[in-house]
């Protein structure tokens, strides 16, 4: 990895998280099988507090494949384009990502704060709501921040790559 890829913070932070969630996952549901089949009875929190750790597993990971710069991508075309396209493409491609998670920060900020207002309850536990919620906005500015981040890295490395690269030969174009 180049010193230009790499992100300021690192990943291990999402890593340990949703490696964290996954192992809640796995045990609560292991736990339940087991009880089901040795009682015929389950416990009724399971669905629930499993949903939660699913939507809070796959927030995180979204924030670490941005870290990584690991998301999928069509470029058939884009890498196709000139060098300065691609460029702003992918910065366009940033920006729509920021506006996106931005709304979903203010949304789930305005959910968590009704659930919060009118002391809305889990079904199953009697939880307020509001703890689940809460990850949303939480969540979404933490990706927003990793955008950015590899926003930055993109164009540092883009940069460098234009300082470092000779001009076209015809051997390398299509």
């Amino acid at each position: 990895v180049r010193d230009v890829d790499r992100p300021a913070v690192s990943g291990r932070v999402e890593e340990v998280l949703a490696a964290a969630a996954m192992a809640g996952i796995c045990v609560i549901s292991f736990g339940n099988v087991v009880v089901r089949y040795a009682t015929n009875a389950s416990f009724a929190a399971t669905e629930e507090i499993s949903i939660f750790l699913l939507v809070f597993m796959t927030m995180i990971g979204a924030s670490l494949a941005f870290t990584r710069g690991g998301h999928i991508r069509i470029t058939a075309i884009v890498d196709r384009l000139p060098r300065t396209a691609r460029i702003s493409v992918m910065m366009l491609t940033h920006a729509l990502t920021l506006i996106m998670f931005a709304l979903v920060a203010w949304y789930g900020a305005k959910l968590t704060l009704d659930e919060w207002e009118f002391g809305e309850t889990s079904p199953a536990l009697g939880y307020p709501s509001w703890i689940y919620t809460v990850w949303l906005p939480l969540i979404s500015m933490a990706i927003i921040a990793r955008v950015i981040g590899r926003a930055r890295r993109d164009c540092r490395a883009h940069k460098e790559d234009s300082m470092l690269t000779e001009p076209a030969t015809g051997d390398d174009v299509l």
